[in-house]
């Protein structure tokens, strides 16, 4: 069994014969393996080109895998190491996910689906890995059309230093000092210089790839100084003369001047022998390399722009393509703001409202819309890219299945099935969606049986006696347990209220009101017969006025309230007044016997009357009631046991208190039942 390397954290993989793909045991990577023919050089190979790879010494890296493909031609790893070593990809470590990711060190234009070696890894590779090559060269890509966003829009550059700054002791080297002098001259002289100590000091906390990427596209000279032969080998020093001189075999009108100090000229890399290069130590050095420079880009000229990618003003695509690639890379905000730029252009560009519905649900591609579990249709982004020719059909239907299962697996409620079944019933034809309809229909069916059970407990606890027994108690308690205990997420209004006594007591309130008005419009007839018309408006909108009273009344006694309802009680309201309107208006009008009027009257007065008073005079029995129990309990410390009881919910052993001081029972039958709903909805 051979034994390979991690890509990204250098681990040991046990990887056995004829596998493609292994998952790390240590940081969790699932990665392509080579080959296993128990080759031991092939095995040798390809974990030193990982090391010095992970290492970032990306140049030597690549040499070992071009060997590799000198002597197994058809190994579709090493292509892909070559891959790697030209992108400069390390794996590094992310803190939100605790996985190794990739990052960039080495950006260019040429993008890696182009690349040659990345064909051929796919055209050697199984289907299985070439998936997964596919899928990191996605990741590479976005990667590198990041760096190449910000590099464009950065401003060029006619010098690049390229030093070491750090000692193996952490101290600042002799080189960064040098380095800094040339700087400060350069800088005194017009040039524009990139010298990463002072460059990029305002760019703590970013990935300074882009940056130096510019850097080195844009500028004509590099300086390379040392005064070590290890520093100019030093990993990241290397990493930006080595590509500086690889730039410089397509532009001939870039130079690279090796600058050194306290070496020998033969004791630098052997890539600077074919340089001329400047001894730091020769007096006069400054002037002259200044000179020299000044040759190379002359002292006025505009430093050269960075190769920016194609256009020129921005279109309506072009736009657009920069909203999808800030989608990639989870900028919300900027796709949103791209794709309003598109539509200040094109209103009806349909693509652009695509990209505002993703960046609205945080998506990075269009397919992951399909994995929302959301009602897409909405939103109006939604509805606007479908009008203007996106057809999202598929991923809508998707989004709203996905709901739809969310509903029916935490459902809380009776509307939440019923919406669940709603759903399920517009993606009817999607997957398992008629079984998933069946399985909410069935639940609402059991736990309608079940609240209607309650229901009935309910009106037999309420036609009880004034001292139920314990029993009685325990079958209220029993009902609820066993909503809770099929359904322990239903809570709310799905529980019916016990019976209120006051309920009653503000329905004849104002309908007794509204017979006094009756009356009193009666007997003002009686004596003014001229004023017919009027009185009989006047009482028709007293009953009106009443009876709409009434069921606002009854609505706030039992907490429930919606304008639905409302309307159909203003229906009622006002069919009853003009019917009682009508019928006034008849009598009157045949009616020729003042006395019996008068009597009539009379009688309806007292019963308006009569239903106030017994109206109120409940209310304030039962007001009185409730206080006289409320200090009863304060001051009885036998009752402290039940308050505790209740507070905690415990209704068995309530109802065994109970059970001992029947004398209470009564007066805690309604606390009891509160107490057993209260619980179960805190459940």
């Amino acid at each position: 069994m051979a034994i390979f390397k991690c890509k990204a954290c250098n681990g040991n993989l046990d990887v056995e014969e004829g596998m493609s793909i292994c998952e790390c045991g240590y940081c969790g990577t699932r990665q392509t393996v080579p080959l296993s023919d128990n080759n031991e050089k092939k095995v040798n190979l390809f974990n030193r080109a990982n090391r010095l790879r992970s290492g970032c010494d990306f140049d030597k890296a690549a040499g070992v895998y071009e060997s590799i493909v000198a002597e197994f031609p058809e190994e579709a790893e090493a292509y892909w190491g070559l891959c790697l070593c030209r992108y400069g990809i390390e794996y590094v470590d992310d803190p939100a996910s605790n996985k190794k990711i990739p990052t960039c060190h080495r950006a260019e234009y040429t993008g890696i689906f182009e690349d040659g070696n990345f064909e051929l890894a796919c055209e050697y590779a199984d289907g299985e890995a070439m998936q997964l090559y596919r899928g990191e060269a996605k990741e590479i890509d976005r990667l590198q059309k990041e760096i190449l966003e910000i590099a464009n829009n950065e401003e060029p550059y006619d010098v690049f230093i390229c030093y070491k700054e750090t000692a193996e002791d952490g101290q600042r080297t002799k080189d960064s000092v040098l380095a800094q002098d040339i700087y400060d001259a350069l800088t005194d002289k017009g040039y524009k210089v990139f010298f990463s100590r002072i460059t990029l000091e305002d760019k703590l906390g970013q990935d300074y790839e882009p940056y130096i990427f510019s850097a080195l596209n844009s500028a004509k000279v590099m300086l390379a100084v040392g005064t070590k032969f290890e520093y100019f080998s030093a990993v990241w020093v290397k990493n930006e003369w080595s590509r500086f001189l690889a730039m410089m075999k397509s532009d001939k009108n870039k130079t690279l001047i090796p600058c050194y100090c306290d070496i020998d000229a033969y004791d630098m890399p052997p890539e600077f022998k074919h340089l001329q290069g400047q001894d730091m130590s020769k007096v006069g050095f400054i002037q002259d390399l200044i000179r020299g420079i000044g040759k190379i880009v002359p002292k006025g000229a505009a430093a050269a722009p960075v190769t920016a990618m194609p256009g020129g003003n921005p279109t309506a695509g072009s736009l657009l393509e920069r909203a999808f690639m800030f989608l990639s890379s989870n900028d919300w905000k900027s796709a949103n703001i791209y794709c309003e730029k598109v539509l200040d252009m094109e209103p009806k560009n349909g693509q652009a409202y695509l990209g505002k519905l993703m960046a609205e649900f945080n998506c990075r591609r269009e397919e992951e819309l399909g994995n929302l579990s959301v009602d897409l249709s909405g939103s109006p982004n939604y509805k606007n890219a479908v009008q203007f020719g996106v057809d999202l059909k598929k991923y809508a239907t998707s989004a709203l299945y996905n709901k739809a299962c969310l509903l029916l697996t935490e459902a809380d409620s009776v509307e939440s099935l019923k919406l669940a079944a709603d759903y399920f019933k517009q993606t009817i034809k999607f997957k398992d969606s008629t079984e998933r309809l069946a399985e909410c229909e069935d639940r609402l069916n059991e736990v309608n049986g079940l609240i209607g059970e309650l229901r009935d407990v309910y009106r037999s606890y309420d036609a009880s006696t004034e001292h139920p027994n314990a029993e009685e108690l325990d079958k209220v308690i029993s009902a609820a347990d066993k909503i809770k205990s099929t359904y322990p997420k239903f809570h709310g209004d799905d529980v019916p209220e016990p019976h209120d006594p006051l309920l009653l007591n503000v329905w004849i309130i104002p309908l007794g009101i509204g017979l006094i008005v009756a009356g009193i419009c009666s007997l003002l007839y009686i004596k003014d017969s001229s004023q017919e018309s009027s009185l009989s408006y006047t009482m028709l909108g007293a009953l009106f006025v009443s009876m709409l009273a009434g069921s606002i009344a009854n609505c706030a006694a039992r907490k429930f309230f919606t304008l639905g309802y409302l309307g159909f009680m203003a229906f009622l309201s006002a069919a009853y007044a003009i019917i009682m309107g009508v019928v006034y208006d008849l009598y009157i009008k045949y009616s020729h016997d003042t006395d019996a009027a008068m009597k009539i009257t009379l009688i309806m007065l007292g019963i308006g009357v009569l239903m106030i008073a017994v109206a109120t005079l409940t209310i304030v029995l039962f007001c009185q009631k409730t206080s006289r129990i409320r200090r009863y309990f304060k001051a009885n410390n036998k009752l402290a046991a039940l308050t505790e009881e209740m507070d905690n919910g415990r209704e068995k052993a309530l109802v065994e208190l109970l059970a001992k001081h029947p004398e209470f029972s009564g007066e805690l039958c309604e606390s009891c039942l509160g107490i057993a709903q209260n619980s179960y909805k805190s459940r």
